[in-house]
C-alpha cells in the first residue's frame, strides 16, 4: 500500500490525526487554487475548508489513478469554479 493509500485507510478507519496530516500536507495546494479563482478573502476562507469537508466525504470515492494531490485538487478547482 502506498504512502497515501495507508493515509486514507487510516482516515476512513477513523483516525482524526491522519486526517489532519492530510490536510496539513495539502493545505498550500487548496489555498493556491482558491485563491487564484476567488477574490473575497472571506469566501476563500469559506470554501478551503469546505474542500476538506468533500474530501472527507468523498475519500472512499478515491480510485488510486492520479495522485492524492492531484484528486484534491481538482475538488478544489471544482468547487471554486462552482462558487463563482
Amino acid at each position: 500500500m502506498t504512502d497515501s493509500g495507508a493515509l486514507i485507510q487510516k482516515i476512513l478507519d477513523g483516525d482524526t490525526e491522519a486526517f489532519r496530516e492530510l490536510i496539513t500536507a495539502n493545505q498550500r495546494l487548496v489555498f493556491h487554487v482558491v485563491f487564484r479563482l476567488v477574490e473575497n478573502p472571506a469566501d476563500r476562507e469559506d470554501l478551503c475548508q469546505d474542500i476538506f469537508v468533500k474530501v472527507y466525504q468523498n475519500l472512499q470515492r478515491f480510485k488510486h489513478n492520479c495522485k492524492l494531490s492531484t484528486w484534491i485538487a481538482t475538488i478544489a478547482y471544482n468547487t471554486a469554479i462552482n462558487s463563482l
